[in-house]
């Protein structure tokens, strides 16, 4: 059965790296078939050259992004809300806004209805930026992509004798480093020092619904704060309904890994308490694809994740001695465990 599971594991591997680099060839085929030239291959990115006036074309997961530098500054979104056909429009600065739609011919690139994967059409830090959904990458992605740069082409005209935003684009900057750029650059290195721990030992919580639970205690008031502080910061600029998805995200994929990555790592590592002896017979096992080798323990019938050579050995009624300690947060984790003869 094991075996199985290997062969299972190594097809499914080989099955995710076919399906990479079939999605890389044909992102590369996409972009010579436009005519552009590469310049990038680690995250595919091309540039397509039409007289003077150059384009980046990119693709970001479901995503095609097409920019291209104008001669104005500041920061104009329409965008189409989610679940709907429907376009709403975004600004920080309501005058020069309004003077953009009602002077320039930008609105030719949702009015018309030509781009039906069209999901945004963006103005910020001298880039006009057109979002199409790409989640098929066909004959019709090609057309309207090609359509889209025309249309872009004759956008752009209409743009250069007006004046730019006296706001800029600095409330996009500033509504990007406080929503996200911020508490990722938090995250990010206490991943990585997590992960760092854990590889040296500093792991085997108990019951892992026990860090999810302080994990929710802990992240609840963090992540009300960072929302009640955006909005006290950004106030109007905040534009709820455009970010209102992308934190939710942000803050349900933080209730996962945070505990996973950091609370238990660190729960470990500054755990001064002395480890005690226990000893509990094994109720179950099994592997979880994404959770490791598990033991389902008479003491806590919770899962604890043990070594593949431990789980190998493992039945049904053994006992399984660890040595506890109280955890640093409260979580109470195995400092050392192995099988009684």
């Amino acid at each position: 059965m094991e075996d199985l599971y290997k062969l299972l594991g190594v097809l499914i591997l080989i099955l995710a790296l076919y399906l990479i680099l079939s999605y890389y060839g044909r992102v590369i085929k996409f972009y010579k078939k436009l005519g552009a030239d590469i310049t990038s291959y680690l995250f595919p990115r091309a540039l397509l050259t039409l007289g003077n006036r150059r384009f980046k074309i990119s693709f970001f997961k479901r995503n095609l992004e097409i920019s291209t530098p104008i001669s104005i500054n500041g920061f104009l979104s329409i965008e189409k809300w989610l679940f709907s056909k429907e376009f709403k429009t975004f600004y920080d600065d309501e005058n020069w806004a309004k003077m953009v739609l009602e002077n320039s011919k930008i609105k030719l690139l949702t009015e018309r209805g030509e781009l039906p994967r069209l999901s945004s059409v963006k103005i910020g830090g001298r880039t006009l930026k057109l979002t199409l959904n790409a989640k098929r990458i066909d004959e019709r992605l090609e057309y309207e992509v090609k359509r889209a740069i025309e249309l872009m082409l004759d956008v752009i005209p209409s743009l250069e004798g007006l004046p730019s935003s006296s706001v800029g684009s600095e409330k996009e900057r500033l509504r990007n480093w406080i929503l996200y750029y911020t508490p990722v650059g938090i995250f990010i290195p206490l991943f990585a020092l997590g992960i760092y721990w854990m590889t040296k030992g500093y792991r085997g919580a108990l019951c892992e619904n026990e860090l999810f639970l302080l994990g929710f205690k802990v992240l609840t008031p963090i992540f009300l704060a960072h929302f009640f502080l955006a909005i006290f910061l950004l106030g109007k600029h905040l534009h709820l309904r455009a970010h209102l998805l992308p934190l939710a995200i942000l803050y349900f994929a933080g209730y996962y890994f945070i505990p996973l990555t950091i609370l238990e790592p660190f729960n470990a590592k500054f755990d001064k308490s002395e480890p005690k002896m226990i000893k509990t017979n094994i109720l179950r096992k099994y592997h979880a694809y994404r959770g490791g080798f598990r033991v389902v323990l008479e003491l806590t019938g919770c899962s604890f994740r043990v070594s593949e050579g431990l789980y190998n050995r493992a039945q049904v009624g053994d006992v399984l001695v660890l040595y506890i300690k109280d955890g640093a947060f409260g979580i109470k984790w195995a400092y050392r465990y192995y099988l009684k003869d």
